[in-house]
């Protein structure tokens, strides 16, 4: 028996290692990733924003490692793997429950920081277009302007063309490439 106790809080404290670990990376496209400016944006000086998908690619592993997880635990609480010893842990499911929804806000922080950091690298790029003579890339700069909300990016709701994103267009009240 005292083996087995032994073994339980083994699995505890590894379950806690791994929730303080996730929740100490959670969200770091949220924290580490510095947007971009909304346009309009001059061509000098260049803009201040995060280009590197270091932190949404933290998010995205965390996510999955948070989702497997939380899959496994909540498997393990409620399975039963040997006749006659079936448990039912609350507990487990409560925890696996929580890492998987902790896994999705990564998900979401992950899908956040790749946007921005896609976005700051065409500004990047229009601007040294625009600085070199490429007059379009100067039009990219000057607009359209962004909607805070974020509409005109691709998969949002639109009602004509003029609301979406230049390159895409409004099809099924939806803005597509």
């Amino acid at each position: 028996m005292a083996g087995r106790e032994r073994g339980h809080h083994r699995a505890g404290g590894l379950l806690a290692g791994a929730w303080l670990t996730v929740v100490a990376t959670g969200g770091c496209s949220w924290i580490a990733v510095t947007r971009p400016p909304p346009r309009p944006v001059d061509p000098a000086p260049p803009v201040l924003c995060t280009q590197s998908v270091a932190a949404p690619v933290v998010d995205t592993i965390v996510g999955v490692a948070a989702v497997g997880a939380g899959a496994t635990v909540t498997w393990l609480s409620t399975t039963c793997l040997m006749p006659g010893s079936c448990p039912t842990s609350t507990g487990g499911v409560v925890a696996g429950a929580a890492l998987i929804a902790l896994g999705v806000v990564e998900g979401v922080s992950a899908g956040f920081g790749y946007a921005w950091t896609a976005e700051c690298r065409e500004l990047s790029g229009l601007q040294a277009k625009c600085i070199s003579g490429v007059e379009a890339s100067c039009a990219g700069l000057r607009g359209p302007p962004t909607d805070p909300r974020g509409r005109g990016d691709v998969s949002q709701p639109c009602r004509s063309d003029a609301e979406c994103r230049a390159g895409l267009s409004c099809r099924y009240s939806t803005c597509l490439p």
